[in-house]
């Protein structure tokens, strides 16, 4: 049982990567669409992914809705119960979202 989220993680909080923060120069618009298409692609319902990121599924779907933004720290749990790996943009076509 994970101490941070009182579910039973995919991933453990504790020994994962630190996050650098490496968002911080890519544009909002294209980590948001390519995180939208994401969990559309995962199949997975909007309470399923914020039970395995440790968040609410209220924030997962007004996400979803475009009702309002979400952190880093949330974007990084979201990939992480995805599968997928936050990293830096290294180039203009890129979205910074690693399948």
């Amino acid at each position: 049982m994970c101490q941070v989220c009182d579910t039973v993680p995919k991933f453990d909080h504790a020994n994962r990567p630190k996050l650098k923060y490496p968002m911080a120069k890519t544009e909002p618009e294209k980590v948001s669409a390519a995180l939208k298409k994401a969990i559309s692609m995962s199949g997975l319902t909007p309470y399923e992914i914020a039970r395995r990121a440790g968040t609410s599924p209220q924030t997962v779907t007004r996400f979803l809705r475009n009702e309002r933004g979400l952190s880093l720290i949330v974007i990084d749990r979201i990939c992480l119960a995805l599968g997928l790996e936050l990293r830096e943009q290294s180039n203009r076509e890129d979205d910074g979202i690693r399948r």
